[in-house]
C-alpha cells in the first residue's frame, strides 16, 4: 500500500506552515538587495553554508559569494568571502560548496563576463582535510589570500579567497 503523504508533501507543509527564520540578512535595504542562492553541507554536525550577496544592478549585482559555518544551522559565522573582482567578473551567481574526497573543500563560483551574456564556472579549493573555519591555525581551513588554489583551465590563482 502506498503512503498517502509523501516526503514532498511533508516538505511543502513545513515550508508553507512552519515558522521561518532569516539566517543571513541582505547587505542593504530596498529593492535589489538580498542574500540567497544557498548551498549547504552538513559535515560532522557542522553546517557549512555558501551563499550569494546581491546589490541592485547599478551597484554591482552579485558582488560576493560567502562561506559561513554554524553548529545549529541558524547562527552563522563568516569563514570566507569570494569577491566578483577576484575573477574580473561583472557578477557572481549561486555558489555550490562540496566536501572533496581528500577532506578539503571546493567552492564552485558562477561568474559573468563584463559587457556580455557569457558565464563561466570557477573552482576555489582549500588544502586537504579539516573543517573550514573551525581552527584559525589549521592548514585545512579556507585560507587567507595567497594560499588558496584557484582552478581555471589548468592554472592556479592564489588571491581567490579572503578570510573573514
Amino acid at each position: 500500500m502506498l503512503c498517502d503523504v509523501t516526503l514532498i508533501d511533508r516538505i511543502r507543509h513545513a515550508l508553507t506552515n512552519g515558522p521561518a527564520t532569516v539566517v543571513i540578512e541582505p547587505p542593504g535595504t530596498g529593492s535589489g538587495f538580498w542574500a540567497g542562492g544557498p548551498s549547504v553541507v552538513n559535515s560532522a554536525g557542522v553546517f557549512h553554508l555558501a551563499y550569494r550577496l546581491r546589490r541592485p544592478v547599478d551597484q554591482g549585482r552579485g558582488y560576493a559569494n560567502v562561506v559561513a559555518r554554524s553548529t545549529d544551522g541558524v547562527h552563522f559565522e563568516t569563514v570566507a568571502t569570494v569577491l566578483a573582482s577576484t575573477f574580473d567578473s561583472a557578477s557572481l551567481e549561486r555558489p555550490a560548496l562540496i566536501r572533496r574526497p581528500d577532506g578539503g573543500w571546493r567552492l564552485y563560483v558562477s561568474c559573468s563576463t563584463p559587457g556580455s551574456k557569457h558565464w563561466w564556472v570557477e573552482a576555489v579549493d582549500t588544502p586537504a582535510g579539516g573543517d573550514p573555519g573551525a581552527d584559525t591555525s589549521s592548514d585545512a581551513k579556507f585560507r587567507e589570500a595567497g594560499s588558496v588554489q584557484h582552478r581555471r583551465a589548468g592554472w592556479n590563482r592564489a588571491d581567490a579567497l579572503h578570510r573573514a
